[in-house]
């Protein structure tokens, strides 16, 4: 029975927060009970932007232990590309339409020089692909 406890256990056992109480951070309603005084999104967060931040910059490019370097495949390297270069509004090549293919430009690595955003007819050109459509029309 709860007499036989020690006081230390009795208020171990009270300390609790409540539904209805607020949160010791952003003061947000406690919906659950729990014993950390926190609401669900800020249990866990005592970390700053600027640290959270520098926690994501060591951790970049090769440090990351998921990093493959050149042995990336296709869809990782194009969406590693264009995270890194700003898409235009045109084409880099014909300036006339919008720009919706990230191409490389004959040597698939990571350098920003090797890669550019061009229209869909000036990607198929560029690949010899129009060629093979018009080859087939033929027909």
């Amino acid at each position: 029975m709860w007499y036989n406890m020690s006081m230390k256990k009795i208020l171990k056992r009270n300390l609790c927060f409540y539904k209805g109480d607020r949160c010791l951070t952003c003061n947000k309603p406690i919906t659950n009970r729990n014993k950390s005084g926190y609401c669900r999104s800020c249990r866990g967060s005592f970390h700053t932007q600027e640290t959270k931040d520098k926690m994501s910059k060591s951790k970049m490019g090769d440090k990351n232990p998921m990093w493959k370097g050149d042995k990336v495949q296709y869809g990782a390297l194009h969406d590693w590309m264009r995270s890194r270069i700003p898409k235009p509004k045109k084409c880099e090549l014909c300036h006339k339409r919008p720009a919706y293919d990230l191409a490389n430009k004959g040597i698939y690595d990571r350098n920003k020089k090797n890669w550019w955003y061009i229209c869909r007819s000036c990607h198929m050109k560029t690949d010899g692909r129009i060629n093979n459509l018009k080859q087939y029309s033929k027909k």
